[in-house]
């Protein structure tokens, strides 16, 4: 499913035929309230691994992995490039405050040269990690671990891509490649 949420400009969503998508979002800040954004996604049930990787499409801005509960509460680790920068992070929403929380605020990684990234979470019943990896062959890095309160996060949860513009004026795009989501089986019990 896509969606676009409190934009001037509709979100754009294309899937090219090596299974990679290139969404575009309207030139709004991530941190601005009501929050503004550009979605694809699923929902899932239990616990599951979701990873992707990301890469800059045509302007400055934040695009990431998303999860969000049914009230709106949002966790999104991110890829943020900002002219020649490029950094990685985790926003969390709060539907409860109706603002936006840097967990992990904006890590300094690349220039121009390595603007590229992987982008991982986790969720295991309440307990959600998330992770960056740069786009070469270094390991995974947990960035983030956030368990959630029980009325938040239960067993359904919508996951997917989001991009936020960095700027009033001109649209956000990131490539979504070699992307991966999978439920993670629970552990037989023996009894």
């Amino acid at each position: 499913m896509c969606q676009s949420y409190n934009m001037d400009k509709v979100g754009q969503f294309l899937k090219t035929s090596d299974e990679s998508y290139t969404i575009t979002a309207s030139g709004q800040r991530v941190n601005e309230t009501p929050l503004r954004a550009a979605f694809m996604n699923k929902k899932m049930s239990g616990s599951f691994v979701f990873e992707t990787y990301l890469k800059r499409g045509n302007a400055d801005g934040f695009g990431g992995l998303m999860i969000q509960d049914e009230n709106g509460y949002y966790i999104m680790p991110y890829l943020l490039i900002n002219a020649a920068d490029s950094y990685y992070g985790v926003k969390v929403y709060s539907t409860d405050e109706k603002s936006w929380n840097n967990v992990v605020d904006q890590v300094r990684f690349g220039t121009m040269s390595n603007y590229d990234c992987y982008i991982r979470i986790e969720k295991r019943s309440k307990e959600i990690k998330c992770f960056w990896k740069d786009f070469e062959n270094d390991p995974w890095t947990e960035i983030a671990t956030y368990n959630a309160s029980p009325d938040i996060f239960g067993y359904e949860t919508f996951v997917g891509f989001s991009v936020c513009g960095d700027a009033k004026t001109n649209p956000a795009q990131y490539i979504f490649s070699n992307s991966i989501l999978r439920e993670i089986e629970s552990p037989t019990l023996i009894i």
